[in-house]
């Protein structure tokens, strides 16, 4: 049975498997739902439409410390993951981080699934930054988009946040 859901501003499709938390779809007013029969087998596919990365925050807000790790994976290794909440500078902002990677992973899907990192000084090894990598983008693209993100960040009051994330297009980087 694969289960259909939409409203104005989330539509997403599961099978068997949890796809959005409990407290995700409570966020949702408007929810509607309904199922199709179905031999297919998946696992999950998800897509989630917002416009805002306040609404990435409010929903984020709302997480359990659980499914904020859990989304995290989604964009970067376990041994990351770690890393970011042993970070003092960031691990309190973790739910932000979330809503600002997956805000990145929709407004800019076209530049491909994003990627954490985080960038440690290799002569003092002291943490530096956090980089969000988009895997497409050439020097122009990057540009707009770290200047849209720490704007939206800003408007956001996310400007500790902002001084610590780095927005990066993988493949400028190669074309040089």
């Amino acid at each position: 049975m694969m289960s259909f859901g939409k409203s104005s501003k989330i539509l997403y499709v599961s099978s068997s498997q949890e796809v959005i938390p409990p407290s995700l779809i409570q966020m949702v007013n408007t929810f509607e739902t309904f199922s199709i029969s179905t031999s297919m087998e998946t696992e999950y596919t998800s897509i989630i439409m917002f416009s805002s990365l306040s609404t990435f925050l409010r929903i984020a807000k709302n997480l359990s410390d659980y499914d904020v790790i859990k989304f995290l994976r989604q964009f970067a290794d376990e041994e990351t993951v770690k890393c970011i909440q042993r970070l003092d500078n960031i691990k309190k902002n973790l739910r932000a981080l979330l809503a600002l990677i997956l805000w990145i992973a929709e407004i800019y899907r076209e530049y491909g699934h994003p990627s954490i990192s985080v960038v440690f000084d290799e002569e003092t090894n002291e943490f530096q930054f956090i980089a969000i990598i988009l895997p497409k983008g050439d020097w122009n693209s990057w540009r707009k988009i770290a200047s849209n993100v720490k704007d939206e960040m800003k408007r956001n009051g996310l400007e500790k946040l902002a001084s610590k994330v780095a927005i990066i297009c993988l493949e400028a980087l190669q074309e040089h």
